[in-house]
């Protein structure tokens, strides 16, 4: 395949997706293999999610923080149990953190948010703080965004979950979310508002996945023509069963390895210099796999229950789904070094 330093156009991507001739996907795995060390070497980053409230006011099919799901007590972070989190993950050797919270749009609930942003940046251990602070959170007003920028947060991140409008609305029924165009925008107002990077994704399971990652490619390129530079990652998780949800155990599309595969591939293609990401969703097995695909980014010993990295052994309040891969930090940058690879936890 041809070099192309401004990745391949979507139409090229399209194509690409049609062909499943083993050949044809032998050469696209190489390409995409090629196109990673060009533009990141053989450095994989590691990061940790850090769930602070599994508070929510929306109702998501798919999702086990969903507001009608009674099975579980609700978990909200105080700010000293953000720091004890934090601190947690910094001695595991973790120095990148996503933040995570279901929306909660009331004064208390951003105030939250703003909170852990800070104590996330002011936690230390032995001199070692966080390098770079994700926060994946609900779509805010404008000044709440400069808020967020001002606290600390270098990275926002927002999956719109499916571009399919008719497939949006029936999976997100009652809630904020519901507004389509609302999530669709937050990522460009974010950056506007002074946040540095912006992370996009789509949850693979529910609409056609071909039509979902050219749409993903197809917003990546509007941001970046409106910020100038790219999205700092993207992200396609699978749909992992969840506590309360029938949907996330029976997916709409489900999505072979096979086809995940190709999906990385040509997001690396289409983007470039824009980091991929497979979190702890996946098996071992697999993760290992997709770094030869082009991923550049993947979590470690991660907890998705507010208050797991503190919890006593066999605890576990309302995690938002199940995970896969359960390696700790040392195991997973073993396993990069074991291949070859530079595993950086580091800015």
């Amino acid at each position: 395949m041809p070099e192309r330093t401004d990745g391949i156009s979507v139409d090229e991507a399209r194509a690409l997706l049609r062909s499943t001739d083993p050949v044809a996907v032998e050469a696209l795995r190489d390409s995409a293999h090629e196109a990673t060390r060009a533009h990141f070497g053989s450095r994989v980053l590691l990061f940790a999610p850090l769930y602070f409230s599994n508070l929510c006011i929306n109702n998501c099919l798919y999702c086990g923080f969903r507001r009608d799901n009674r099975a579980f007590e609700r978990t909200v972070l105080t700010p000293d149990e953000v720091t004890a989190e934090a601190c947690a993950l910094l001695r595991m050797g973790h120095r990148r953190v996503l933040l995570i919270a279901s929306e909660d749009p009331s004064p208390r609930g951003l105030e939250r948010e703003l909170e852990a942003v800070r104590r996330v940046r002011a936690a230390a251990v032995d001199g070692a703080r966080f390098a770079h602070v994700s926060a994946e959170l609900a779509p805010a007003a404008d000044a709440h965004f400069s808020d967020l920028a001002r606290a600390g947060v270098d990275s926002y991140v927002l999956f719109q979950e499916t571009y399919d409008r008719e497939l949006y609305a029936r999976v997100h029924p009652e809630g904020p979310k519901r507004d389509f165009d609302r999530r669709l925008g937050a990522p460009e107002r974010a950056l506007a508002a002074g946040i540095r990077h912006a992370g996009l994704g789509i949850l693979l399971g529910l609409g056609d996945p071909v039509a979902e990652t050219l749409a993903l490619i197809a917003h990546a390129r509007r941001i970046e023509a409106a910020s100038g530079a790219p999205p700092r990652s993207v992200s396609l998780p699978r749909m992992e069963p969840a506590a309360g949800s029938d949907l996330s155990r029976h997916p709409y599309r489900p999505v072979s390895d096979d086809e995940l595969l190709r999906l990385i591939a040509i997001l690396r293609l289409a983007l470039p210099h824009t980091g991929i990401v497979l979190s702890s969703r996946e098996s071992a097995e697999f993760r290992d796999r997709a770094l030869a695909w082009g991923v550049t980014e993947i979590s470690a010993g991660s907890r998705t229950d507010p208050g797991g990295y503190t919890a006593a052994p066999g605890e576990c309040a309302l995690a938002q789904f199940e995970l896969q891969d359960r390696r700790d930090f040392d195991s997973m940058v073993a396993a990069l070094r074991g291949r070859g690879l530079d595993a950086h936890a580091g800015g």
